[in-house]
């Protein structure tokens, strides 16, 4: 499965892992060019300890859209000749960044009941007036083991997985909390974490581990 990921897919979920072995939320953003060539990555920084770029210090607002549209400079980018690329569903706010861009498509790997804002395309006159599209979940497997990884880090981070994300995510992803839960006791996971090992390594693990022996 891995293997069969394109580069932009592939290239998201590195900065995801890295966003997730740095203790943060893994998530994972990259713009992907016409030409086929990733021009912007970056990745979620919420809740990483050191040096930020842009000079950045409000960490609420570092989520990884924003970081990845931040480094891309579009003022000579065509318009709509380049597409971003994100692990989860974006927020209002990165939508919103998102819409602004030159950016005409956006491609998301994993559905986010909680803050996920792509509904609010067409709603207004406003959000009607530019040609923008957003497609996803990318692959079942994927959005329920990126699911599995982020109910892993909330227990991480706040000592529990539950609460209202998980209570907005439950009936939808019932899929991706099982796998979560799971992942909360999983020392080889731990291990890879820590170690902060090739993201290839860490997902071929994950995906034999908790995918290959489901059906979604």
């Amino acid at each position: 499965m891995w293997d069969s990921l394109s580069i932009p897919w592939k290239s998201c979920l590195e900065e995801a892992w890295i966003a997730y072995c740095a203790g943060s939320l893994p998530i994972g953003a990259v713009v992907f060019s016409e030409e086929g060539e990733i021009i912007a990555q970056a990745r979620n920084r919420r809740y990483e300890r050191g040096n930020f770029p842009f000079g950045a210090k409000n960490q609420e607002i570092m989520h990884a859209e924003i970081q990845a549209i931040l480094a891309l400079d579009d003022t000579d980018l065509p318009r709509g000749t380049a597409e971003l690329y994100t692990t989860m569903e974006p927020c209002p706010m990165c939508l919103g960044t998102w819409f602004m861009s030159n950016m005409a498509v956006l491609h998301f790997a994993a559905r986010d009941p909680y803050a996920g804002s792509t509904n609010l395309l067409h709603t207004t006159w406003y959000m009607r007036l530019k040609e923008k599209k957003a497609f996803g979940p990318a692959e079942a497997w994927l959005e329920n083991l990126l699911i599995g990884l982020a109910i892993e880090t909330e227990n991480r981070i706040r000592g529990t997985h539950t609460g209202i994300v998980y209570d907005r995510w439950k009936p939808v992803l019932p899929d991706g909390i099982e796998i979560g839960k799971n992942m909360i006791t999983d020392d080889q996971l731990i291990f890879l974490r820590i170690n902060s090992a090739p993201v290839a390594e860490s997902f071929k693990y994950l995906i034999s581990h908790y995918i290959e022996s489901r059906t979604f």
